[in-house]
């Protein structure tokens, strides 16, 4: 997230793919009138502008509403429908942070992406592996785009593309589709699927819960293909992995591309190397195993001092700054890397610096791309990114009194761009999207569109 001083990273994760911290369940009934009247007097306190987006009166409304329901749902109901009053607040850092386990939803044993040329399975478990790469038509008998659009009315989100980053998340989770009514039963979920051999219906049953009631994962991932180590199969079928997906879970790491006379850098998250372990053990990911053991201390600005040397003392041509799978971090660190880039003649040209972003540059990875943007030559690839250029974050939780579910809140609103920025999101000079082919044969056409 955008951060002055901590690391409560990927609120948008927590919020939209309900992977949430456990609380205990407790044996007395939950009083959610009294819950709902402290969210109605405690959000618009806790919250930099709860109603930047959403109206007081649409807010008080919907509280209203849900508390007329209330005696009629579920507590796993109910907490669905807090979900979707927080996501019209319209903002990727505030959202559920923590529900009881017996409450979150169950997952499925496939994940869904949405391409350019729409939703496919990108992964699932070995006993669905024909099914992997197809395009989803419907789920259930809800076409896919109804269904991606009632799986946004629960995701937190700021803009259409931090939408398309988690929308699809959602709609891998069992409870989670009964709840929206994409599904009447979530223990048989079809998926009407277009394939190589036609149209199939196939149907998946939800993963079950582990001792502690929380639903096990699977090789389920926030990033592109099955989580590492895992048995699930990949989309990717053919060729070695492109260069932006083999290290997901490095901080940072540079290549020399010889052919291209290029310097191919990623940065994957706004930390200190040191930092990354704690970092994503808020979030349940752990960094890959002796990942930059060279290097373990070597901060991100010494990180970036190092990739511009190597790139004026090797007279690149391209220096290609990829921001993609960046969903945020500290963006205090920000400051001396991009002095750095300012200070490089040889680097810092138009034509000649390029910075590759998408759905997933969001929270601190935004910060970047706005100084970016404001005090460099770069030249923007991909596709729009995941946050507003001006932005609310670094969250804070409030606690219900009963239900105890924690609600993180934005308690900041950052305006690197000056306070009549508009801008929904950043848009690329240079614009090119991943197609469910491209990533299949492991093509990156973002990056190729840098190189030509």
């Amino acid at each position: 997230m955008s951060s002055r001083s901590d690391y409560h990273f990927y609120v948008a994760l927590f919020a939209t793919a309900v992977a949430l911290q456990t609380i205990a369940l407790g044996a007395t009934a939950i009083d959610w009138r009294s819950d709902l009247e402290f969210l109605r007097s405690e959000a618009p306190k806790a919250h930099a502008n709860l109603f930047h987006d959403l109206t007081p009166i649409a807010f008080n409304a919907a509280i209203d509403d849900l508390e007329k329901r209330s005696s009629g749902l579920s507590d796993a109901a109910i907490v669905m429908e807090l979900n979707k009053i927080i996501a019209r607040v319209q903002d990727a850092h505030s959202g559920l942070d923590s529900v009881p386990s017996a409450l979150r939803s169950r997952f499925l044993p496939f994940k869904l992406y949405a391409y350019s040329d729409g939703v496919f399975i990108q992964s699932t478990d070995k006993a669905h592996a024909a099914d992997v790469g197809a395009r989803v038509l419907a789920i259930g008998n809800t076409p896919i785009d109804e269904a991606l659009k009632r799986a946004a009315s629960v995701t937190s989100a700021s803009n259409a593309m931090t939408l398309a980053d988690f929308a699809p998340l959602e709609l891998s989770r069992a409870d989670t589709l009964a709840a929206l009514g994409i599904v009447s039963d979530p223990e048989r979920v079809s998926l009407q699927l277009q394939t190589d051999h036609g149209l199939q219906t196939v149907e998946f049953h939800p993963l079950p819960r582990d001792a502690s009631g929380a639903p096990e994962e699977g090789g389920f991932w926030m990033y592109l293909g099955p989580a590492p180590g895992s048995d699930w199969v990949d989309a990717q079928r053919a060729g070695p992995r492109p260069l932006w997906l083999e290290r997901q879970q490095e901080p940072y790491w540079f290549r020399h591309l010889v052919k291209e006379n290029a310097l191919f850098v990623q940065c994957n998250f706004v930390v200190n190397r040191a930092d990354l372990a704690g970092m994503l053990a808020h979030v349940g990911m752990r960094a890959a195993e002796g990942a930059g053991a060279a290097t373990e201390k070597e901060t991100l600005a010494e990180f970036f001092a190092r990739a511009i040397g190597y790139a004026e003392a090797h007279r690149v041509e391209r220096f290609i700054l990829d921001l993609r799978l960046n969903g945020g971090g500290d963006n205090t660190l920000l400051r001396p890397v991009i002095h750095a880039f300012i200070r490089s003649d040889q680097v810092n040209r138009k034509g000649h610096l390029f910075a590759l972003i998408g759905r997933r540059t969001q929270s601190a990875a935004q910060n970047f791309v706005n100084l970016l943007e404001l005090d460099t030559q770069v030249t923007f690839v991909g596709e729009p990114g995941g946050e507003r250029p001006n932005m609310y974050g670094d969250p804070a939780p409030i606690t219900l009194p009963s239900s105890r579910v924690a609600i993180a809140l934005s308690t900041l609103h950052w305006q690197d761009m000056g306070p009549q920025e508009r801008r929904d999101a950043t848009t690329p000079a240079l614009l090119a999207a991943l197609s469910s082919s491209d990533y299949a044969l492991g093509r990156d056409p973002v990056l190729e569109r840098a190189l030509q």
